[in-house]
């Protein structure tokens, strides 16, 4: 079965805030960045998406979340829902942020 991925838009902005502070620091940082999410990540967990950890929370929204760092970033995290048909990006973060306020707030 081949899944979809969908990126939500909270996850889309996440991914460019990221690009916007990379790349004030250095363009080929931003590029592979993306190149680690987009060629590398996301085609991974559509393969494989049962493969991160699941998110521990008492929401009941947030039961099928999962987790699971980019590849060569590893103070990055991606937050993402498999169903049987997509694998839905909802988040994209540094890990250094208060996470369990962002994911239980939002």
């Amino acid at each position: 079965m081949t899944r979809t991925l969908v990126v939500t838009e909270v996850a889309d902005e996440n991914i460019d805030e990221q690009l916007v502070f990379f790349a004030g620091e250095d363009p080929d940082l931003a590029r592979r960045f993306l190149s680690a999410l987009y060629d590398n990540a996301f085609p991974a967990l559509l393969r494989f998406p049962q493969v991160g950890t699941r998110w521990k929370s008492n929401k009941p929204a947030l039961s099928e979340v999962r987790w699971r760092r980019v590849p060569d970033f590893p103070n990055h995290i991606i937050f993402y829902r498999p169903t049987k048909k997509t694998v839905e990006i909802l988040w994209v973060l540094h890990g250094s942020r208060d996470l369990p306020f962002i994911l239980e707030e939002d």
